[in-house]
């Protein structure tokens, strides 16, 4: 089962992969209701949109124009934080794990790498919060001295 994200060569544009993902979802776990979905602006093509709305999925992507009112520019704020979370995992991997670089090859072995480190970072989040070591969750190399 692939669920919650699937990476995909460099020229596959985010934006076709949403209809897949949400299909993957609700195929996967058939008794659970999508509430929102969270992105950024490459997500935001009219075809998604429409997706969300059919489906009832409040749609919290980055909008492409710039916002003009205060509410708007607040909006933003916290999608962009949403976004933030995401882009600080990866940089988690990145830096603190070594893993710029895949030596592997192929969409399927990096699919499968990818899960592995995401299912280590959950694992070192764990271990801090069991010893009471919160401030340490960024740090996963902490555990490996």
């Amino acid at each position: 089962m692939t669920l919650g994200f699937k990476i995909t060569p460099a020229n596959v544009h985010d934006s076709i992969m949403l209809p897949p993902l949400i299909e993957s979802i609700e195929e996967n776990l058939p008794n659970q209701k999508i509430e929102k979905f969270a992105g950024d602006k490459a997500y935001g093509s009219s075809p998604n949109r429409g997706l969300l709305e059919g489906k009832k999925i409040t749609d919290e992507i980055i909008p492409k124009e710039e916002p003009k009112t205060k509410l708007e520019k607040i909006k933003r704020k916290k999608l962009n934080a949403y976004r933030a979370m995401i882009e600080t995992i990866y940089g988690l991997t990145t830096t603190k794990l070594g893993l710029e670089e895949p030596r592997l090859r192929g969409i399927e072995a990096i699919n499968f790498n990818t899960a592995l480190v995401f299912l280590a970072l959950l694992s070192v989040n764990i271990v801090a919060f069991k010893i009471g070591r919160e401030d340490k969750i960024n740090c996963p190399t902490f555990f490996f001295r």
